[in-house]
């Protein structure tokens, strides 16, 4: 019997090498296919929230009319006539901001008006600007409505550091010539003038206060200029969902997260930091006797030493506790200081109304209004030495 050759193929025999080799070419292409789906599905679920809040909500920064940038000699000032308003998940309030980019309404001249019979400058950060209050609502609006035979401006800015002040007395206050200058000191000022390098001064051999860095030679500190069109952020080039994560929910993010990472945070830095603030503060004191000005040093405290309620995760006692140290200095160069901590630690205690906004930590109007009753005799006080010294 012949026995045949040929051979007969299972249907369960085992696959051939090419047919292991397909199906492991089928599998990423099915992995492919998921991961692809996936991410529209997830595209497509973000673009309906995203379309979704927009039409219920907008987020503040897009309502707020922008209101700073950058200047060629203070390094970053209000912007020129602008006229808004300023928006937050906590506060909505309007500014205005002269062609001499301060904020208010006065125009300033190098002469005194007839009746005028002292004029202030105060300098500082977001909160001499008054950020979270109407123009009237600030406490340099207050001062300026108690004091109408006084000429009151406002040289602040948001971000200003101890630098920033020096530039503003240096150049403005040349030509304001104020009886009285008042600098508002907040606890990230060292850190401010640790990190910058500009505006940037020293003291020359013979003692005088001078610039470093060049200026414009044609600059005119109380020069009208051109009123700026502030033109609206784009909505169509902010994620309305980002937007909600850093600005409507700001103050959960900041007491379970904390704030970003501060640029200070060893002690060797903080020393370094009170060097180059005390080195300004220096300078501060010598410009304003250049001028004849009377300088008085504010020292305004954080919303987590007033109100024990107010944590912020990642700042801490190491950030804000500047008192002790700020009065040494000021001793040491015979500035007057005035310390608000006690004043607006009572004021908390007694009343419990509010006095900072907690996410946004600017004084509210209320703030703003105990700030001004604490600090108008007390400067007072300093205006009187200052005439009966006959300085003005």
């Amino acid at each position: 019997m012949s026995v045949s050759t040929s051979m007969v193929v299972s249907p369960l025999a085992t696959p051939t090498a090419n047919t292991v080799v397909t199906r492991r070419q089928r599998k990423p292409i099915r992995w492919t296919v998921k991961l692809l789906a996936a991410a529209i599905a997830v595209t497509f679920s973000l673009l309906i929230g995203e379309l979704g809040l927009r039409m219920v909500w907008t987020p503040p920064s897009l309502l707020s009319t922008p209101a700073w940038g950058p200047h060629p000699v203070y390094g970053y000032a209000p912007l020129a006539g602008v006229s808004g308003r300023m928006e937050t998940t906590e506060y909505s309030h309007p500014i205005h901001h002269t062609t001499q980019r301060q904020r208010g309404t006065t125009i300033f001249s190098a002469e005194r008006p007839a009746g005028v019979r002292g004029r202030v400058l105060f300098l500082g950060d977001s909160f001499t600007y008054g950020l979270g209050a109407a123009d009237d609502e600030t406490f340099v609006g207050r001062l300026t409505a108690a004091w109408p035979d006084r000429e009151v401006a406002n040289g602040g800015a948001n971000g200003y550091g101890t630098r920033n002040s020096l530039a503003v007395l240096d150049q403005f206050g040349a030509e304001f010539r104020p009886d009285l200058t008042v600098l508002v000191f907040f606890w990230n000022d060292p850190e401010d003038n640790y990190v910058r390098k500009v505006p940037d001064y020293e003291l020359s051999d013979g003692g005088k206060v001078t610039r470093v860095d060049p200026i414009p030679a044609d600059f005119e500190p109380l020069a009208e200029l051109p009123a700026v069109t502030s033109a609206a952020k784009s909505k169509w080039t902010t994620s309305y969902l980002v937007a909600m994560g850093k600005e409507g929910l700001k103050g959960a993010r900041y007491r379970f997260i904390g704030t970003k990472d501060r640029r200070i945070t060893t002690e060797e830095q903080r020393t370094a930091a009170w060097d180059v603030t005390d080195r300004y503060l220096e300078m501060m004191q010598k410009r304003a006797a250049e001028l004849q000005t009377k300088l008085v040093i504010v020292s305004l405290p954080d919303h987590n030493q007033v109100d024990p309620h107010a944590v912020i995760k990642n700042i801490g006692p190491f950030e804000f506790d500047v008192q002790d140290r700020l009065r040494a200095a000021c001793d040491r160069l015979g500035i007057t200081m005035i310390d608000l901590l006690p004043d607006l630690q009572a004021e908390w205690q007694t009343t419990g109304k509010q006095l900072y906004y907690y996410a946004d930590r600017h004084l509210t109007p209320y703030g703003n209004e105990v700030v001004a009753k604490v600090l108008q005799p007390k400067l007072e006080e300093r205006l009187g030495t200052a005439q009966t010294l006959g300085l003005r």
